[in-house]
């Protein structure tokens, strides 16, 4: 009885340690190139248009767990009172839960943004968390 038990354990430790060992021959070290594009629905009474808008993230894998990514993007509104144009760019810390076909993942982020509307403009602090 204890025979077949011993054998399955054997067995199961094995298949993990193949798969430990494929996990760590895949890992990319290259860095990547990620657009993206944004919508804002802009809500409120500022007499904004809801608008399209974009950006362009640069990353790399660090382990099986991290990736850093820095981005940058760029958001217009338009409205009746003028445009509001919004450019900035953050560093993003990703927290990979396990790398496989599905990869849920957290991330940080820190950076800022300058928005502008109507000759005035002014820079502020971002925070992304998710």
């Amino acid at each position: 009885m204890l025979k077949p038990i011993a054998l399955a354990v054997a067995a199961l430790s094995a298949m993990s340690l193949v798969a430990e060992a494929q996990a760590d021959e895949y890992q990319d070290d290259r860095w990547y190139v990620a657009p993206f594009g944004t919508f804002i629905n802009s809500g409120g009474d500022r007499g904004a248009n809801d608008e399209w808008g974009g950006g362009m993230g640069i990353g790399k894998m660090i382990n099986d767990h991290f990736n850093v990514e820095a981005r940058g993007f760029y958001q217009r509104l338009g409205g009746d009172s003028g445009s509001w144009d919004m450019t900035g760019g953050n560093a993003d810390l990703q927290y990979y839960l396990f790398r496989d076909t599905f990869s849920p993942y957290t991330v940080l982020g820190l950076g800022a943004m300058n928005t502008s509307h109507g000759g005035d403009s002014g820079t502020g602090f971002i925070g992304e968390a998710g």
